[in-house]
């Protein structure tokens, strides 16, 4: 799947998170990394087989989907 640039953008932002701790924010990840990653945990918590690389494959085309579909908007 080829993303638009759009979406490539969208995917490219970071997803920022406030430590309570210190009272700072901090970028982790980007968009497209949190969406894969939350897309191979719910994969992999109604699986009954081992880890497989298919999973996380298929986990990239999810997040490249919802950025593609979140860009048009």
């Amino acid at each position: 799947m080829n993303m638009t640039q759009q979406a490539q953008k969208l995917g490219r932002q970071a997803v920022s998170m406030y430590c309570q701790t210190d009272g700072m924010y901090y970028s982790l990840l980007s968009k497209r990394e949190l969406f894969a990653a939350m897309a191979l945990q719910g994969m992999a918590h109604k699986a009954n087989a081992d880890y497989s690389k298919e999973w996380a494959k298929d986990a990239v085309k999810f997040s490249e989907a919802l950025l593609e579909e979140l860009s048009k908007k």
